[in-house]
């Protein structure tokens, strides 16, 4: 089984998920103005690594997410702090994966896009 990118390129997109996993793992820079009007920078952690229980994990079912046209429902998304980690489509034993991947997930990306970022998906040809 071959894997190819949706994304046309896929140094970009492999560039952009190394940068995210940095993010993720060493924090976000950020920068604002104390009480006394000095900015201050300082780096913000996404994911307690250290603590694990001190995250907020939150794992939905049936989540309907709107966009610019239509309506659909993720059959289950998880996240922790806020962030989308799991996203999951499930089907029926007797029902054809590429058929499901192609009339669902694959909707996903076209009506959905601020829920399923285009880098999550892959051509499995």
């Amino acid at each position: 089984m071959k894997i190819v990118a949706a994304e046309s390129s896929s140094a970009n997109m492999l560039a952009a998920n190394r940068e995210k996993i940095k993010l993720n793992k060493n924090g976000v820079k950020v920068a604002y103005k104390g009480e006394t009007g000095k900015p201050i920078e300082k780096c913000l952690r996404i994911f307690n690594f250290t603590n694990p229980e001190n995250n907020h994990f939150l794992v939905v079912r049936e989540l309907w997410v709107k966009g610019d046209v239509y309506r659909r429902r993720a059959d289950i998304v998880g996240f922790v702090n806020g962030i989308l980690l799991v996203f999951m489509e499930l089907k029926n034993a007797d029902k054809d994966i590429k058929e499901a991947y192609d009339g669902n997930l694959l909707d996903y990306k076209d009506t959905t896009p601020p829920l399923v970022p285009p880098q999550w998906f892959c051509d499995f040809r």
